[in-house]
C-alpha cells in the first residue's frame, strides 16, 4: 500500500489531519514544532520536507499545503503516485506575503 502524506494549510499544523485521515502529517516549516525554512516561500517549504518523505507516496494538501504539495510533485514526480488538493490557490495575491513579512 502506498502511504499518504497530508500537508496542512496556514494557521494549522500537521496534527490537524490526524483524526480525519490515515497517513503522515508533517508540520510545514515554521508551523507546529517544525523549524523555519531558509525562506518563507513555497519552494523552500517543499525543499525542507522532501528529505523526510517516503520513496513513493500519495500527496495531499489543503490551501498552503496544497501549494507545497504541487511544488513537491513538480520537483520529484517519480515519487508521487497521486496528488489530492483541497482549496489550493495557484498563487497568492501580492499583498499576502507583504503582510506576513518574514515569518
Amino acid at each position: 500500500m502506498i502511504p499518504g502524506v497530508w500537508l496542512h494549510g496556514t494557521g494549522a499544523c500537521g496534527i490537524r489531519w490526524s483524526d480525519r485521515i490515515a497517513g503522515d502529517w508533517p508540520d510545514l516549516p515554521g508551523f507546529g514544532r517544525a523549524p523555519r525554512a531558509r525562506a518563507a516561500r513555497v519552494e523552500a517549504y517543499a525543499e525542507a520536507l522532501i528529505p523526510a518523505l517516503p520513496e513513493r507516496m500519495v500527496l495531499g494538501g489543503h490551501s498552503l499545503g496544497g501549494m507545497v504539495a504541487m511544488q513537491i510533485a513538480a520537483t520529484i514526480p517519480e515519487r508521487v503516485a497521486g496528488l489530492v488538493l483541497v482549496d489550493a490557490p495557484l498563487r497568492l495575491p501580492g499583498w499576502i506575503p507583504r503582510r506576513l513579512g518574514h515569518r
